[in-house]
């Protein structure tokens, strides 16, 4: 019986995984296409009457939420996704450390899943374990970041592109800051 569990959920793992490779190589091919629509929709949604009646009554708060959404505006739109996806990603933390507390059929199914495991361990499976771990180590995520393009693949941003996630080429900054030259207060940029 636990076994059909642990089965079944390996299967899921590997669908989910898989649904998400094919999820995210869909949305980088349609992506121009896709923000296109969200653009023209955002626009038919801002010029609504109940949305122009906003505007008009709170001026200020509209200016506010404009540059939370701007592209051109410092940090609006990355700070605004970013809180976003750090609120969404506190709420399944909340909801899981909930279900834990209250142990809820995700926990027993833990349980279930450590129990197998641990009965079924062996040498092999464990050095494929600990290979996996390896996999998300610090030298492994620095040698991805510093990477050619070709090995990092979807995590490495062209220059072209590195300016909407506030990675601006045309920013010049000093490559290192010596302490003369910070005592001196001369030019920063080279």
């Amino acid at each position: 019986m636990t076994t059909n569990k642990a089965l079944l959920a390996a299967l899921l793992l590997l669908a989910l995984v898989s649904g998400l490779v094919l999820l995210s190589r869909w949305f980088v091919a349609h992506r121009a296409m896709l923000v296109e629509h969200m653009v023209q929709w955002w626009q038919r949604f801002v010029r609504t009457a109940v949305m122009q009646r906003l505007k008009a009554r709170y001026p200020r708060l509209w200016k506010f939420l404009a540059a939370r959404f701007a592209h051109g505006e410092y940090l609006g739109l990355h700070l605004t996704v970013g809180l976003a996806i750090s609120l969404v990603g506190l709420w399944i933390f909340a909801a899981l450390t909930e279900d834990v507390v209250h142990q809820d059929p995700i926990t027993r199914f833990d349980q279930t899943l450590l129990d197998w495991l641990r009965a079924h361990a062996g040498s092999s499976g464990l050095s494929i374990a600990r290979a996996i771990s390896t996999l998300g180590s610090a030298y492994v995520m620095i040698g991805l970041a510093g990477s050619p393009r070709s090995l990092a693949g979807p995590f490495s941003i062209p220059p072209s592109r590195a300016r909407f996630i506030g990675r601006d080429p045309r920013i010049r900054r000093s490559s290192r800051i010596r302490a003369g030259v910070f005592r001196a207060a001369t030019r920063w940029n080279r």
